[in-house]
Parts: C-alpha cells; structure tokens; sequence
C-alpha cells in the first residue's frame, strides 16, 4: 500500500512562494537541477514534483482543515493528528522516495497508508 508523507509547519513560511522556494528545486543556466533545502534535508529521490503538494495558508489552521484538500486524504487524513494549528504543509506521494524525513526542518508528523 502506498504511503504520503506529511511534513507541517507553523511559522517557517510567510508566504506561499516561500514554501515553493524551500521545496521545489532550481536549476541552472544549462538545466540541471539545483536540489532544494526541503530535497537536501529529507534525501528526496525518484523526484516527481507532480507528487508532491504543498499547502499554505495565512491564518493557522487545524491540521484537518489546512489538508482538507489533500489528494487521497478521505483515505489517510484520519490517521494524522496534531494539537498544533499550521500555516504550511506539505504532502509527498510516491514515485518520491524521502531517505530521511525526520531530518526536515518542518515539523515531521509520519507516513500514512492510503488508498488510490
């Protein structure tokens, strides 16, 4: 069964394009991926940028509402829990493999089973 991995946060980001800079990657003037810090941190290979989501919001938001759009979310949403309201989130779905998630500078809160 596949597996997201959510990774949130409260104040890393003020804006939307700020998260957009810390996740997706650059590239140079020849075309060659530049990796980002969210890449560098959590060991991102298999890089699909289709498969990842990223969510942010101005005000905090209960974790079930900032991802009430989520992809899949009616069949994994309910697994994640957090006290903490967020600004920001992000989703990875497979072909992405993440080598170590826990070593991201956002809050880390698992992997969930889902149902495509």
């Amino acid at each position: 069964m596949p597996k997201v991995h959510v990774f949130a946060s409260t104040d890393l980001f003020a804006e939307a394009a700020s998260l957009e800079r810390f996740v997706m990657p650059a590239y140079n003037d020849d075309g060659d991926e530049i990796p980002s810090e969210f890449m560098r941190e959590t060991g991102l290979k298999c890089h699909e940028p289709a498969c990842i989501e990223r969510i942010h919001s101005k005000e905090p938001k209960r974790l079930t509402d900032l991802l009430a759009g989520a992809s899949y979310g009616a069949s994994w949403l309910a697994q994640a829990s957090a006290e903490t309201c967020f600004r920001s989130a992000v989703c990875v779905y497979p072909p992405n493999v993440l080598t170590s998630p826990a070593r991201s500078s956002m809050v880390y809160l698992g992997a969930y089973d889902y149902e495509v």
